[in-house]
């Protein structure tokens, strides 16, 4: 008998025992969370405690601040983002670490003295990973120490790099990508134009700040490679110390530069210096208006000039080089052939380095004539 009641008074306390577990739980969802960290080494035993604000949803550290409100993660479209994960799903903000500050809705902060901008007009979602960094926008991204991000969109990745503008990129220490849609990557890499890409770190030895690497300032501009500077709109620079410093300028090549519009520098060493110039070739230069210089230090000074050929070389307008080292000195001159030269008033032309003949341009026209009706009968 006494057995029975023994086993009847155990059930009865174990039922008890579950409704006060039952009531526990609950309770305890209601409650304070804390987890104990426990961060040891050889001298020391610390503690943190993270714990849940308002409804339970917010988690911060002691020291820090979150705020307690949700925040829908709004569905941005990407056609390429697989239709079975879930979507625009609510959220609470996280803060860990001392002096941490997730003010905005829905943020994860996790670092000392890092930030996100406060106010509830700001709808938050930003991620900031690392100390001393801020945040202020929407969906903003922070990995590094002592960064920041500003305007919707914008990410800055590594130490100290700046991210200042609506879908900015920042990516490598002391990077810097302040104009809209823009792209800096590499050590001290700046992208400051409109939609503008700056691809190069610095030459420097030094870990912080240099004023020498790849810099984009022109709207919808391209700058690849160490020191290389594209300035004007649409300009493009690629290679070490390229620039290409005016609208829809081509600069290619290791210290090439095309320095006004639509000028074109491709090799190591070329120079297009004026509107619509054309340099190509190791140090080939075209220096004057629509000029154009193709061959290995070729050079073409007259507006409308040509010189084509290793070292050829013209100094006046519409005047013609062709050839190895040949050389139109007069304005509306022309010279073909291996170490040619013309003056203002006669062509000279030398033909397979043989024959050599001083004519007026109305003789030249006929011999021309005839050659080309030699060339269609061949």
């Amino acid at each position: 008998m006494n057995h029975l009641i023994n086993k009847k008074y155990l059930n009865n306390h174990v039922i008890q025992a579950m409704i006060q577990h039952h009531d526990h739980l609950t309770v305890f969802k209601k409650s304070v969370l804390s987890l104990s960290i426990i961060l040891m080494s050889t001298t020391t035993l610390a503690i943190q405690v993270i714990e849940t604000n308002g409804s339970g949803g917010a988690i911060r550290t002691p020291n820090a601040s979150v705020n307690e409100a949700n925040s829908n993660n709004a569905e941005l479209n990407n056609p390429y983002r697989p239709i079975d994960l879930p979507v625009s799903q609510d959220s609470y903000g996280v803060a860990l670490g001392t002096n941490a500050d997730a003010s905005s809705g829905a943020s994860i902060v996790i670092g000392s003295n890092s930030a996100t901008q406060e106010g509830s007009g700001y709808r938050g979602n930003s991620i900031i990973v690392g100390s001393g960094s801020y945040a202020a926008g929407w969906s903003n991204m922070i990995i590094g120490n002592n960064s920041y991000a500003h305007g919707d969109g914008s990410q800055a990745i590594g130490r100290e790099a700046v991210a200042n503008a609506d879908n900015a990129l920042a990516l490598g220490t002391t990077s810097a990508a302040t104009g809209d849609r823009s792209i800096a990557i590499g050590q001290s890499a700046n992208a400051s134009g409109f939609a503008a890409i700056a691809v190069g770190s610095s030459n420097s030895s030094n870990i912080g700040y240099a004023n020498n690497a790849a810099n984009a300032s022109g709207n919808y501009s391209l700058s690849l490679g160490s020191m290389s500077t594209s300035s004007g709109s649409n300009s493009i620079a690629i290679g070490t110390d390229t620039h290409a410093s005016y609208n829809s300028s081509l600069a290619v090549g290791q210290n090439s530069s095309a320095s006004a519009n639509n000028a074109v520098a491709l090799g190591q060493n070329s120079t297009a210096k004026n509107t619509s110039a054309i340099a190509f070739g190791a140090n080939s230069t075209a220096e004057a208006n629509n000029g154009i210089a193709i061959g290995s230090s070729s050079h073409s000074e007259g507006n409308s000039s040509v010189a084509i050929g290793s070292s050829s070389w013209t100094n006046n307008d519409s005047s013609v080089a062709i050839g190895q080292t040949a050389y139109a000195i007069g304005t509306n001159a022309v010279a073909l052939g291996t170490n040619t030269q013309s003056t203002a008033t006669n062509i000279v032309l030398q033909l397979g380095s043989l024959l050599m003949l001083s004519l007026p341009a109305p003789s030249l026209l006929v011999i021309t004539l005839c050659l080309m009706q030699q060339i269609v009968l061949l």
